[in-house]
């Protein structure tokens, strides 16, 4: 495994990386390059990734000590690119290796890519079918495999720069194709085991048929759909799209030998030429007299009997017969074991009648189907139709409708194997989260059926199975030769090679080389069946000794297997129950199963190019217009219909494009969409692009610290060139991080500002918060941690205060001056170097590029912050009892802000403003921060006063805070017009009322206690009462505002 070439479709972009992968003086220039006066994602993310690749640090080594953490990318399909879902996937994978590495893991990420033999070759045969206009069959399998493999190489570096571009740091020594020798290898040593112990068979079953593809196809390649009513639907058919009625069922009546008639009904027509009984409920009375007799068929003129089945049918349901094809229908089939029925399959491979097809013989089944309800009328056997709600598969690769057909296939037996992986997870061996997803586990694998392996497809792993042919004198088959050998015609010898298959079948059946050839069995595995072997194959087994090698002993098994939650089943299932016991030691695969919900459009739509609502990552990191994802759309593979019908989807979900937020800022909002009981995410570029406004907001806040570390200061004094202060040494006045975390123990010292307490103690608690969120697996909790810290305390509250001290706004000497700003300088340092650190796995490039930029004390600290520590939370950083006050300081400035804002009080009116209190809480936060009130209500004073002090004639406004106490500001004169606020406060109101009206009708709804979710019923009586508090207040604030505009 070399490490993956690189996309050069961004020229700009790919020059700038280059220079600086040569560049030995990369970290040099980016830690000395100046700041941008905002942030751009493009320049902040270029070279990191190469950098960080250059330096090794997404290498895994099996031979090192420290404790590993392994997991695999579930393998994109090589179709293509990557959609949303890809880029959940990465993010939240991703964040959890770095989280790893950062507590000094010996991290193995393993990429790859998964060869999707179905999906592969129908947007292979599509293109083909589009740009040179010929099919598979014209080509030929060789030349046709050929097509896919010059697609794969393509569409594989397109991918590959995906995943860098999406910041995922995968071992990109360990990656694989799973069509790549070594696993093809692995694939095969599999099938031959699990064919040795009997667990691969074959047999002849009802599968899943779609003869557009002439393929068996797996369950999660259909697509079910529901009809309530009649509804017209485009069918694929031989000569193009063709419209078909569903949502209705058909009556015809057949007659009964000796007289009489049943009538029967059936969604499927053409089936009847199928048809091998009827079936009735030994009980139904209207039927009795039918018993043991037989039915001429109106359409075949066989004579087929009429039997009795209480399983089949019931009296309750239609007519209560029910007409019997057993090679077309999973219940019909169980019916005909049961009465020894025979099975006629009437349908050729590619949907068309066959012999026995009578007049239709050749034509599409479904082109068939009208035509013969339109015969059974003109013979006077047609009874009419009706509405029938059904439920219709599908194949989601084709569109064309899929058909029951039995045919001999290669299965898997899964009963053992699956009742092994129930255990381990009920053992507790395995767990799986979200937890409610173990019901689901639990139910598909209790089933217990045998799985489908085989497909008829030319792309894939061909099986490793060989049919014995018997030849005769000449060479050809001995047919009626008599020779004793024949008898083995058709017996199949399963071999990892076509040698040792020779050898197999010369000591098995006693044959001579020159009597008999192998053909290897044109078919190959289903891809679920090669990606079900992953965390064995990545890791280097299934092999030809079945020996562990030091990769998985060390690897395995992984720590972690995170994917979709829509293919628990389909892939985490089968790797569960194939490794397990593929292992030497029949060693379960991971210990973790973490799943994460399906994303969908803003509209909860799954989404589908044909909608015009499949998102490329890269459209959203870079931005793009609209023209520019129409023509992403028009380059694929789209008819004309699907182009017209994708495009109107576009302009209505994109009108104006999607604007650049970059790679940081995509990652942390697809995690914040998650949560443990989450099923689907509804995904909004708005929410994206309020992300990139953040990191934006993150950059300037950096930008300031930075100043402030970069302040020379004399006496207290801040010096902006020190060319200016004679035989002044300035140089070591600027910030050195000589603090260390533990020197800031000391901040339980009431002598330390309780601002400072206070934002130490809540990055902190951060910190906490988001060690527990990757503990448990729940990343969302994270990222609205990190947001609200941030946002809420980081800029809103401490940023603010600390230019009260930076700026010098405080009366202080010069020396308490000087203390003042060393303490808040540290402080500022520290937590935002803190925050870096927690933000890291969810923001590799813009925490990266932040933190080279913070001074470092030479040796003390990592290269990079990809390998820095995890900040650990401190003890002596808890600090509970700083909260209530920093609060309630926040609390008065906030209610002072509101009040100036609600009122239009002009900025420059800054006269007293009073705290009316006798809370012992309010008065500590006056005697703490009086200088800091007056500054942010941008008042002279904020003088404190009890509650009993009478301003009842004084022309104000006034705001309650809480129970404990109030604010005034008076208002002397015309500064605020009370007449024209007064007209506003009433609109205000009456809203306020409507909309408590229509959240309280609600409520009172006869359904609403039963039918409503108990989170909505809090979230609605929470927001009831915040409408009542709110309405309280504005009713207060009307009557004051009345008062003195003279109209009460």
């Amino acid at each position: 495994g070399s490490v993956p070439p690189r996309s050069q479709t961004q020229v700009t972009r790919s020059h700038h990386r280059n220079v600086l992968s040569r560049s030995c003086s990369f970290l040099k220039q980016r830690q000395q390059s100046s700041m941008a006066p905002s942030y751009e994602h493009i320049p902040v993310e270029d070279g990191w990734y190469e950098w960080w690749e250059k330096k090794g640090y997404f290498n895994s080594d099996a031979n090192d000590p420290r404790d590993p953490f392994s997991c695999i990318l579930p393998p994109p399909n090589v179709t293509g690119s990557l959609h949303i879902g890809h880029a959940l996937t990465v993010s939240l994978e991703d964040a959890m290796a770095r989280w790893h590495r950062m507590n000094g893991k010996n991290v193995c990420y393993i990429p790859g890519l998964d060869h999707a033999g179905i999906a592969t070759q129908v947007v292979v045969e599509k293109h083909l079918s589009k740009e040179q206009k010929v099919t598979r069959y014209q080509l030929g399998r060789e030349k046709f495999l050929q097509e896919v493999w010059r697609w794969k190489e393509k569409y594989q570096n397109n991918i590959i720069e995906q995943l860098r571009r999406s910041g995922g740091s995968f071992d990109w020594n360990k990656q694989f194709f799973t069509l790549d020798a070594e696993r093809s290898d692995a694939v095969v040593e599999a099938f031959v085991r699990l064919h040795r112990d009997g667990l691969i068979f074959r047999s002849t079953q009802l599968i899943n048929w779609c003869p557009q593809l002439r393929s068996v196809i797996s369950d999660i390649e259909i697509d079910h759909i529901e009809f309530e009513k009649p509804e017209m639907v485009s069918i694929p058919g031989p000569k193009g799209p063709r419209k078909l009625e569903f949502g209705v069922i058909h009556d015809f009546a057949f007659q009964v030998e000796g007289g009489g008639e049943i009538i029967v009904s059936t969604t499927r027509p053409e089936t009847m030429l199928g048809d091998e009984a009827v079936a009735i409920h030994p009980q139904d009375e209207r039927y009795v007299k039918f018993h043991g007799k037989f039915i001429v068929h109106p359409l075949t003129q066989k004579k087929i009997p009429i039997v009795t089945d209480a399983i089949l049918a019931d009296p309750n349901i239609g007519t209560g017969a029910v007409k019997v094809t057993p090679a077309h229908d999973a219940a019909d089939l169980e019916c005909g074991k049961r009465h020894s029925l025979p099975v006629t399959s009437i349908l050729n491979e590619d949907g068309t009648l066959n012999h026995l097809g009578m007049s239709w013989e050749g034509k599409d089944r479904l082109t068939a189907r009208s035509e013969i309800v339109t015969f059974m009328n003109n013979n006077g056997f047609y009874r009419g139709k009706k509405n029938h709600p059904m439920r219709i598969g599908f194949c989601s690769r084709t569109g064309d409708v899929l058909e029951p057909m039995l045919k001999p296939q290669w299965f898997v037996k899964t009963k053992p194997l699956a009742e092994n992986a129930i255990q381990l997870v009920q053992e507790g061996h395995v767990t799986i989260q979200p937890e409610f997803q173990v019901e689901t586990w639990n139910r598909w694998l209790k089933e217990g059926r045998d799985w489908c392996i085989s497909r008829q497809l030319w792309w894939g792993h061909q099986i490793p199975a060989y049919r014995v042919k018997i030849l005769g004198n000449s060479g050809n088959s001995l047919g009626n030769s008599g020779n004793n050998s024949e008898k083995y015609d058709g017996e199949w010898i399963v071999a990892k090679n076509k040698e040792e298959a020779e050898k197999a079948a010369m000591a098995k059946f006693n044959l001579n080389p020159e009597n008999f050839q192998l053909e290897q069995d044109e078919d190959v595995l289903d891809t679920w069946f090669s990606s079900g072997l992953l965390p064995l194959s990545s890791l280097g087994l299934p092999n030809s000794t079945f020996n562990l090698n030091s990769n998985l002993k060390k690897f395995y098994p992984l720590d972690v297997m995170e994917t979709g939650s829509d293919i628990l089943f389909f892939w985490v299932a089968r790797m569960t129950m194939l490794c397990s016991y593929l292992h030497p030691e029949k060693q379960f695969p991971f210990r973790k199963i973490w799943l994460h919900p399906m994303v969908r459009d803003s509209k909860g739509r799954k989404m589908s190019k044909s909608l015009g609502n499949v998102i490329d990552p890269r459209q959203v990191m870079d931005g793009a217009t609209l023209d520019q994802m129409k023509e992403s759309l028009r380059s694929g593979n789209l008819d004309s219909k699907e182009l017209e019908k994708s495009f109107k989807n576009l302009q209505v979900e994109f009108p104006n494009g999607i604007p650049p937020c970059g790679s940081d800022a995509l990652r942390f909002t697809l995690i914040s969409y998650t949560s443990n009981q989450d099923r689907s995410i509804n995904m909004e570029i708005d929410r994206v692009h309020s992300i990139r406004k953040f990191c934006n907001k993150m950059w300037n806040a950096a930008r300031y610290v930075l100043d402030q570390l970069e302040v020379q200061l004399e006496n207290g004094i801040q010096v902006e060139n020190t060319v200016q202060v004679e035989n002044a040494d300035l140089s070591k006045k600027k910030y050195v991080p000589v603090e260390s975390l533990g020197t800031l123990g000391k901040i339980h010292d009431e002598k330390f500002p309780i601002m400072e307490r206070w934002i130490l103690h809540r990055v902190n608690e951060t910190v906490k918060t988001c060690r527990q969120s990757f503990e448990n697996f729940n990343l969302e909790k994270a990222t609205s941690s990190l947001l609200r810290f941030f946002l809420d305390d980081f800029c809103d509250v401490y940023l603010e205060f600390s230019k009260h001290v930076m700026y010098r706004k405080y009366n202080l000497t010069p020396e308490q001056h000087q203390v003042r700003m060393e303490q808040t300088r540290t402080v500022l340092y520290h937590t935002l170097e803190i925050y870096l650190r927690l933000l890291h796995p969810f923001m590799p490039f813009l925490s990266e590029e932040l933190w080279h930029r913070l001074p470092h004390q030479e040796g003390s600290v990592k290269e990079s912050l990809m390998i820095a520590p995890y900040p650990v939370q401190l003890s002596s950083w808890i600090q509970h009892e700083t909260e209530p006050i920093i609060n309630d300081l926040n609390s008065i400035i906030s209610t002072v802000r509101g009040i100036r804002k609600d009122f239009g009080i002009p900025k420059t009116y800054n006269e007293e403003i009073f705290l009316l209190t006798d809370s012992p809480e309010f008065q500590r936060v006056f005697s703490e921060f009086p200088e800091d009130l007056a500054l942010f209500c941008k008042s002279s004073a904020v003088t404190i006063k009890p509650t009993s002090q009478d301003f009842a004639n004084i022309k104000r406004v006034e705001r309650t805070i809480d129970h404990r106490g109030k604010i005034i500001i008076p208002l002397p004169g015309n500064i605020v017009d009370f007449s024209a606020e007064s007209q506003k406060v009433e609109k205000r109101i009456a809203k306020l009322k409507t909309i408590l009206s229509d959240i309280q009708k609600t409520m009172k709804g006869e359904t609403y206690l039963v039918q409503v979710e108990s989170s909505v019923q809090e979230a609605n009586k929470e927001r009831e009462g915040q409408l009542l508090s709110e309405l309280s207040q504005w009713e207060d604030a009307l009557k004051i505002l009345k008062q003195f505009s003279g109209s009460e």
